[in-house]
């Protein structure tokens, strides 16, 4: 079952924080790195990594500056790696876009996301996402990333995310992988008017989630769908408590669906691992 939009985050059950200097917002530019010794090579300041092989940063052609970020995919033995840069930092504004710019060559079914996500004391606030999908261009083009606000609350932590995830193939046998890269330059967040509410009565908590997650807003018994970013269905329930669990899921982003008698919800919900 296909969706509107599919929704990322695949992360890693650990992360390593990167550059103290900036965080992430303030280095939406990609103008800033840390020269990290041995095979991680540069990494761009402010922003945790998932695969520290493919974060680059590039020198050849950034649209603005001396720098961009560029996130590729590459076969390793008999997986694929993906490719991730993410910054969680204090944060108390209210953005209502997030622009940018990108130029990319995405193989097969891979994806390549953005990402803007505000919570308060891990519930949702707003939210914003655009979806790549397979194509090539070779010049950079526009990107813009609505923020949609689910309440009024004053967010206390911003998570920045930028995404490729790889798709290997293999409903014919052995998997053969086209690699994919995208590039990324001169984002920033702004005010662009009036904030949008798609439906500030209904919400989770706490998101990413690694056990539980709970139930705002939903009355009696909820029906529940939750989409991998390929579009299936790998989890669906009915429930009449204000909780459900995701322990079963394997890490990653996913698109959640909440129906009760009088109203219905959708939601991006991660689900990571603990931190240790």
């Amino acid at each position: 079952m296909k969706t509107s939009f599919f929704l990322l985050f695949a992360l890693a059950a650990s992360l390593l924080v990167v550059g103290q200097n900036r965080t992430g917002s303030q280095n939406l530019d990609f103008e800033y790195w840390t020269d990290s010794t041995g095979a991680f090579g540069y990494q761009a300041e402010g922003f945790f990594v998932v695969n520290m092989l493919f974060q680059q940063r590039d020198t050849v052609q950034p649209k603005n500056g001396q720098f961009s970020l560029n996130l590729n995919t590459a076969q390793l033995n008999s997986s694929v790696a993906q490719s991730s840069a993410r910054s969680d930092e204090p944060y108390t504004g209210r953005p209502t876009l997030l622009t940018g710019w990108t130029r990319y060559e995405i193989s097969g079914n891979d994806t390549a996301y953005v990402v803007v996500h505000l919570t308060k004391l891990g519930r949702t606030v707003g939210q914003g996402l655009h979806t790549f999908r397979a194509g090539d261009s070779q010049n950079w083009l526009p990107v813009e990333v609505p923020v949609t606000y689910s309440s009024n609350e004053i967010p206390d932590t911003l998570t920045l995310l930028f995404y490729l995830e790889p798709v290997v193939d293999t409903s014919g046998g052995a998997g053969f992988y086209i690699p994919s890269q995208i590039g990324f330059d001169d984002f920033s967040l702004g005010a662009t008017g009036m904030e949008t509410h798609p439906n500030a009565s209904c919400s989770i908590y706490p998101n990413p989630a690694t056990d539980k997650v709970h139930l705002h807003g939903m009355i009696g018994t909820v029906e529940l769908q939750v989409y991998n970013t390929k579009g299936e269905l790998v989890k669906q329930l009915r429930t009449n408590e204000q909780w459900f669990s995701v322990a079963d899921l394997p890490n990653g982003l996913y698109l959640l669906k909440m129906r009760d008698s009088d109203q219905s919800f959708t939601t991006p919900l991660m689900k990571t691992g603990r931190l240790r």
